[in-house]
């Protein structure tokens, strides 16, 4: 009798890369961002903290994005473990940005940018991990 191979386990690396991938892809998006200064458009706006709302919804995107890739490419993650990992994740980061936003002439490192990315990635975890149970109960 030959053996045969699970069919979902050929597409495991693909499945490994491309969400592993997108991750990266969006960390070097931030890193590129933060290399230059601060763009005119976002510090003339007139609204006070725009840059730290900037902030949050960027890093709620990263934790997604990190939420996804842990979540289909470890097998037997629960929910709970995948939204503090993807949160911790996200923030750390978000905190090796601003390190690296400290040596970029005209960039200011914040630690206000720093919670606010944490409040971000965990937003950002948390409401992915809750269409993720509704899905399920629903499905």
């Amino acid at each position: 009798m030959i053996a045969r191979k699970d069919p979902g386990q050929s597409h495991r690396p693909r499945l490994f890369l491309f969400y592993w991938f997108t991750v990266c892809l969006y960390c070097l998006a931030i890193f590129l961002q933060s290399a230059f200064p601060t763009p005119d458009t976002i510090s003339t706006w007139q609204w006070p903290g725009v840059d730290k709302v900037l902030h949050a919804g960027g890093y709620a995107v990263l934790a997604i994005l990190f939420f996804r890739a842990y979540r289909e490419t470890v097998p037997g993650a629960g929910l709970k473990r995948v939204t503090l990992i993807s949160t911790l994740f996200a923030t750390t980061y978000g905190i090796s940005d601003e390190v690296h936003q400290y040596f970029v002439p005209m960039r200011t490192t914040e630690m206000l940018d720093i919670l606010a990315d944490f409040i971000g990635s965990s937003a950002g975890a948390s409401a992915f991990a809750i269409t993720r149970l509704i899905s399920k109960k629903s499905g």
